[in-house]
């Protein structure tokens, strides 16, 4: 099983990390980031629909 989180579907809130206050934006990207390649497949809509092409 392959899991995929679709980048543009997603929305970031704000948070702390380390104490320090963290934009949202910074948050989704971080997340993104720790996810990618070890636990999920991390893509935007247009190419996940360019796989059903092929």
């Amino acid at each position: 099983m392959r899991a995929l989180i679709i980048i543009d579907m997603q929305q970031g809130m704000a948070g702390a990390a380390a104490g320090a206050p963290r934009r949202a934006d910074d948050v989704h990207w971080m997340t993104l980031s720790n996810l990618d390649g070890e636990y999920a497949a991390i893509v935007d809509t247009a190419g996940l629909l360019a796989t059903f092409k092929e």
